[in-house]
């Protein structure tokens, strides 16, 4: 959902595993929500982002690295949506439409026929025998909707969960990131009516409180009225929901990326020109502890040669991934980095294994 598929600009497969890419999404992962992990993931991948989107992160990474009290609020916040992956959420924001249930006015009517023929029964005490059979039809309803919906309405909790979050990360404005807070603030108010409908599954407070709680789901049909009302909402309102994910997401990679920034011996941001040439000073590779840096002028075919096990498959792979987390992070592993905007692909029929030294040109290094 979060990622553009089947695009010119996404990293493709094969080269993201010749380049050996979810070992440097693990190294740089330090998110504290499933949120952040999946947007740091798609960040990663796309290559098309603009100029202004990577200036912005890159205000965002120094906001964050400058306020470590803001940084720690935030990731206070952010840890308490936990790191358990939600497919299903990803899922349900990408076709909303086709996610929620069909013939959503028969759930109104159910919740509607035990108040009917309660009524009914003072005026004769034999129609609180249907009163019984209302109960025991919206019971079987109930359950059968249940096991059918369930995995609709734990990704609706996933997004109110988010919303909340977002809701409390916009009290504590970190200096630097007006704009992103702005943002949230705004998203949070369009989408406020997904907090108080999802409340609705989460009606209950223990003992006798959670009991009666779940007999009035059950018998005026709430979970399944709520879930109709939220996938309508969530429909119109798509657009606003992905928005929102995306920014709490985005907020949460950033404190990733500042960190990983830190952590580096040699970074830069990109700079981008129109001339079809690469030029790299003190490039290295970002998964190799004490790395040799090494400079390249490319503009035109290049041969890399070298003797057996001298790092050359290794330096092109740092020259690929600079290229890509360039376009896609505003990050690159070189004390300068200059490169058109362009597609970065591979294929290798062999792999070497970077972190652990081995080459299919030779011994281990």
């Amino acid at each position: 959902m979060i990622a553009k598929e089947h695009s010119r600009t996404q990293v493709d497969d094969i080269t993201w595993n010749d380049l050996d890419m979810d070992a440097l999404y693990t190294r740089i992962n330090q998110c504290q929500s499933n949120v952040g992990e999946a947007v740091l993931y798609a960040m990663l991948r796309d290559t098309g982002v603009e100029q202004e989107v990577l200036d912005r992160r890159d205000r965002w990474m120094k906001a964050f690295a400058a306020d470590e009290q803001g940084r720690m609020q935030a990731q206070k916040g952010l840890s308490r949506l936990g790191l358990d992956q939600n497919l299903k959420a990803y899922a349900y924001m990408a076709r909303p439409d086709s996610q929620g249930p069909k013939h959503s006015w028969a759930y109104p009517l159910l919740a509607a026929l035990p108040l009917v023929w309660a009524a009914l029964g003072f005026l004769n005490p034999l129609f609180l025998l249907g009163l019984a059979l209302s109960f025991l039809l919206n019971m079987v309803v109930y359950y059968k909707t249940q096991a059918q919906w369930a995995p609709a309405e734990m990704a609706i909790q996933h997004l109110s969960r988010v919303l909340y979050t977002a809701s409390q990360q916009t009290k504590h404005i970190v200096p630097g990131m007006e704009d992103g807070y702005a943002e949230m603030d705004s998203l949070c108010r369009r989408l406020r009516p997904l907090k108080r409908w999802s409340a609705l599954f989460a009606m209950g407070g223990g003992d006798v409180l959670e009991a009666l709680a779940v007999y009035l789901r059950i018998v005026f049909m709430l979970d399944m009225i709520a879930l109709t009302r939220l996938s309508a909402f969530i429909t119109q309102n798509k657009q606003e929901v992905q928005a929102l994910y995306r920014l709490v997401g985005e907020m949460d990679a950033a404190i990733a990326l500042a960190s990983l920034r830190l952590s580096l011996p040699i970074h830069c941001a990109p700079s981008f020109h129109q001339e079809r040439s690469v030029l790299a000073t003190d490039l290295v590779h970002p998964l190799i502890k004490d790395p040799v840096p090494n400079s390249v002028s490319w503009a035109r075919n290049a041969l890399v040669t070298g003797s057996n096990a001298s790092g050359k498959s290794t330096f092109i792979k740092a020259l690929a991934l600079s290229a890509i987390c360039g376009q896609s992070l505003g990050i690159c592993f070189a004390r300068a980095f200059v490169m058109p905007r362009a597609q970065v692909m591979s294929s290798m029929a062999l792999r070497d294994q970077v972190l652990s030294g081995e080459s299919y040109f030779g011994p281990a290094e």
